[in-house]
């Protein structure tokens, strides 16, 4: 089951990455007239030139902190792929994966702060469209986070504990 659970990360890691590179390749594509050309004259119907150019530039900068953001995904689900491969070995209290959790925590982080930026970008791509773009602060990726940073600290007194009891042994 466990290399099923690995199998199936590996899989959502590289959609991960496919994904984020189909989204900035689009906002890239943006800058090619053959492409933005009859994009923006389809946005044109309804919002006025300087709408339009801004939009784009919105669409553009999101398209930029996706590339951390694919990053902080990739570093989280290598992490757990790792934690996840030391539970098939038989010894998941161990301190590298406390780091892996670390990893995890910081990654959450990094993924929420980049949320609270995009969420700005959001508000003024509702302001510019008129209409709600759809963002709203999420109270549980900051937990999320802070429970990653306190499981780290708790598998790695475990594991110093282990080592200890191996020691007396």
């Amino acid at each position: 089951m466990l290399h099923r659970i690995v199998t199936l990360l590996k899989v959502l890691n590289w959609l991960n990455w496919i994904l984020a590179v189909l989204f900035v390749a689009f906002a890239a594509a943006t800058f090619i007239p053959a492409f933005g050309d009859p994009l923006t004259a389809l946005m044109q119907r309804k919002l006025s030139a300087d709408q339009v150019v801004e939009i784009l530039q919105i669409w553009r900068m999101l398209a930029l902190l996706l590339i951390p953001t694919a990053y902080a995904v990739h570093r989280i689900f290598k992490a757990i792929i790792a934690i996840v491969q030391t539970a098939i070995t038989g010894d998941p209290f161990i301190t590298d994966n406390a780091h892996g959790l670390r990893i995890i925590g910081w990654a959450l982080l990094a993924i929420q702060i980049i949320d609270l930026f995009s969420g700005l970008l959001m508000m003024r791509l509702s302001e510019v469209s008129g209409e709600y773009a759809g963002w709203s602060p999420a109270v549980t990726g900051w937990l999320a986070a802070l429970l990653m940073f306190v499981l780290a600290r708790i598998f790695e007194h475990g594991a110093r504990m282990r080592d200890d009891l191996e020691g007396t042994i």
